[in-house]
C-alpha cells in the first residue's frame, strides 16, 4: 500500500493510492484527460487555497455555533409571541443588510 501525506496547515491528509485508483476509475470527466489519481492534493497552487480559507472565514458556517440552548429557549415559554416576531424581524434586517455589504 502506497501512501502520501500532506500537511495544510494545523490538518494533515494521507492519501492512498489504492484508494484513489478505485475513485478515479468510478469517475469519468467529459473532454477531460485521464489522471492516475485526484489532482487536488497535493495542492498546485497554494495561494488559492489561501484565499478560500480567507474568504471561507467571512461568513460563519451553522457548525461554528453551538444553537442548542437558543433551540430551546425559542421552543420553549421564556419568549412570548411578540419577542419571537421582534427577533424575526431583527434577523431578517440584518440578513438582508448583510447581502448588501457583501454585494
Amino acid at each position: 500500500m502506497s501512501t502520501t501525506t500532506i500537511n495544510l496547515g494545523d490538518r494533515t491528509f494521507v492519501l492512498d493510492k489504492e484508494k484513489a485508483d478505485a475513485a478515479i476509475a468510478s469517475k469519468s470527466v467529459i473532454n477531460g484527460r485521464d489522471t492516475m489519481f485526484f489532482n487536488m492534493l497535493p495542492l498546485k497552487y497554494q495561494w488559492a487555497y489561501d484565499l478560500y480559507k480567507n474568504m471561507k472565514g467571512n461568513h460563519w458556517e451553522p457548525e461554528d455555533i453551538q444553537m442548542q440552548t437558543d433551540i430551546q429557549q425559542w421552543q420553549g415559554s421564556e419568549i412570548s409571541d411578540v419577542e419571537r416576531w421582534i427577533i424575526k424581524m431583527g434577523i431578517g434586517y440584518f440578513s438582508a443588510a448583510e447581502g448588501i455589504v457583501g454585494d
